[in-house]
């Protein structure tokens, strides 16, 4: 996301990718001066409202919805704070599950976990990618066609909400004589 001053607007874009609350039936916009944000700028209506207020831009930020990033910069905080206490609370539970001896407890961590949009990767079968798997051990093949295939998953990946956030340690075959 860009960086905002005190003074400028967010995308409508950015607010709902963010979840941030708008006001005024608002959408939010990056590049527009505080000074647009007026909804009644002088007009017969408002005689009283100064010349500055009136809106350099065509159309009205009331029709448009603006806030300012002020308005938001709070809501911004706390969530960058849940998604970071958000990952480390997967941390610790990747940890815990790569540690319990009981498979009822190991299948039940995978299961709040998958309640909360992380799941275990399992890389079996699939072409060996270094920016997606981490290789602990190759395997030797004759088989020309499994080169270069991971043969075996030792321990599972996991990505949140397809993100991954830790990737599958596996063991990959190599043909025969190849180094």
């Amino acid at each position: 996301m860009p960086e905002y001053a005190e003074d400028q607007y967010l995308t409508a874009d950015d607010a709902t990718v963010l979840g941030v609350p708008l006001s005024a039936g608002g959408r939010l916009h990056p590049d527009r001066p505080a000074a647009a944000l007026d909804p009644h700028p002088e007009t017969p209506e408002h005689p009283d409202r100064p010349a500055a207020a009136l809106d350099p831009h065509p159309e009205t930020p009331e029709d448009e919805g603006y806030v300012a990033y002020a308005e938001v910069r709070p809501h911004l905080e706390r969530l960058a704070l849940l998604v970071a206490e958000r990952a480390r609370l997967i941390e610790i539970c990747l940890y815990a599950r790569d540690r319990v001896n009981s498979p009822a407890a190991a299948e039940r961590i995978d299961t709040g976990l998958a309640d909360l949009g992380v799941t275990p990767v399992r890389a079996d079968g699939e072409p060996f990618d270094p920016g997606l798997h981490e290789a602990s051990a190759s395997v030797p093949t004759s088989d020309p066609a499994l080169h270069g295939l991971v043969a075996e998953t030792e321990l599972l990946g996991y990505a949140d909400r397809g993100v991954l956030v830790r990737p599958p340690v596996v063991t990959v075959y190599r043909r025969e004589g190849s180094p």
